[in-house]
């Protein structure tokens, strides 16, 4: 596998993409249509590259409004195989024993996807898989939201051939279809309203260091394989860096020479480092400057001009110019987008304050009804027309 590029804006690796694309094929839905309709994601796939979460949702909101079925996320979810998560979904497969798979899991699942990241809660007979949310939560449809869940669900059920069961999903929002056809979905106990996006394993009777049906072989060869395109050693020093730019005061603007002080390397090391994992200081420099422009959008009714001095640039174009670069989209014009789909989700929701969970959705028809009359659109056009 080679190096896929991704941007500043949270994304997911192609290969996700192409498996949800063929999902919705044999879902007897037209994918090429759909990808012509969210703008700039045919050459972002034909250039193998990253995918924004802002048009992943946006494709999943187009296929909802074709398909009705409010139980596509997670019946994409129990259709995928390791080939969805490219190299990690295949190390995680062929993982000799648990502790490898979960180790990996800790260390490469940045290799593909920055949407969220993965929180693992380990226990001594049971494993939580905790999604915490880069791309705002309230962005993102609820669908989607149970599409990744759904996913790692199947995902770590085939860890090694173990079968680990799934005992309780967690969703943040309120069921969009029946809570039993969840259920049924997952086969297991589904909680809604809860405080975290969440899969819980049991690993009851389960020896997690001992080896089981997993090809050792091939396990070393893919991970040694995936660890040189992470960087040497898997240090994960972008992550470090992540880390030192999130604990930084929101108006100090860091330099490179600062942050390398705090990880005790020189800056010619630390850009050696970064380089190796395909990465470069600017990059997290201005993704961290994306999310700080991203929330202010969202949070406040600053101006641009305000917005820019508070994330560090000089004038309002310079804004302008980088957030051009960023997302292929003026900050006005990503802003307004914003908005609109805010506006549309609350609707949706049932509810228009920040947060809020909603009811059960009112477009959802009887389900495999293909006889009924088309309700009206589940996704207005001007949600997501730029």
């Amino acid at each position: 596998m080679s190096f896929v590029k991704q941007g500043v804006e949270p994304s997911i690796h192609c290969s996700f993409v192409f498996s949800y694309l063929a999902y919705l094929r044999e879902s007897r839905l037209d994918e090429q249509a759909l990808v012509d309709a969210v703008k700039g994601l045919r050459e972002l796939l034909d250039e193998r590259c990253w995918v924004p979460a802002r048009m992943l949702n946006e494709l999943t909101a187009r296929a909802l409004s074709e398909t009705r079925d409010p139980y596509m996320g997670l019946r994409f979810g129990a259709e995928i195989d390791a080939s969805t998560y490219s190299i990690l979904g295949y190390i995680v497969s062929s993982a000799p024993s648990v502790e490898e798979a979960l180790s990996v899991l800790r260390k490469a699942q940045r290799a593909v996807s920055s949407i969220g990241e993965l929180q693992l809660v380990v226990e001594e007979d049971a494993v939580t898989c905790v999604f915490k949310d880069n791309w705002p939560r309230k962005l993102m449809l609820d669908h989607l939201v149970e599409a990744f869940i759904s996913c790692w669900k199947a995902l770590g059920s085939r860890i090694s051939g173990i079968k680990a069961r799934a005992t309780l999903v967690t969703f943040k929002h309120a069921p969009v279809g029946d809570p039993v056809q969840y259920e049924k979905e997952l086969g297991c106990r589904v909680s809604f309203h809860s405080p975290v996006d969440s899969v819980r394993f049991s690993l009851e009777g389960v020896n997690r260091e001992t080896l089981c049906v997993g090809d050792t072989l091939v396990f070393e060869a893919l991970k040694e394989r995936l660890l040189k395109m992470l960087g040497p050693g898997s240090r994960n020093v972008s992550a470090q860096v992540n880390r030192v730019l999130a604990n930084l005061p929101g108006e100090l603007f860091p330099s490179m020479e600062m942050v390398a002080s705090q990880l005790g390397m020189e800056p010619i090391e630390l850009g050696k480092q970064l380089k190796s994992e395909h990465a470069s200081f600017r990059m997290l420099l201005d993704r961290r400057k994306f999310m700080q422009t991203l929330a202010l959008m969202q949070t406040t009714k600053l101006d641009l001009a305000a917005i820019a001095v508070q994330v560090g640039f000089s004038e309002q174009s310079a804004l302008s110019r980088a957030f051009q670069r960023w997302t292929g989209m003026p900050p006005a014009q990503y802003r307004e987008m914003l908005q609109r789909q805010e506006r549309w989700l609350r609707r949706q929701r049932g509810d228009s304050s920040l947060g809020s969970l909603s009811p059960e959705l009112s477009w959802v028809p009887a389900l495999n009804n293909r006889n009924l009359p088309t309700p009206r659109s589940f996704v207005p056009e001007e949600a997501f027309s730029r």
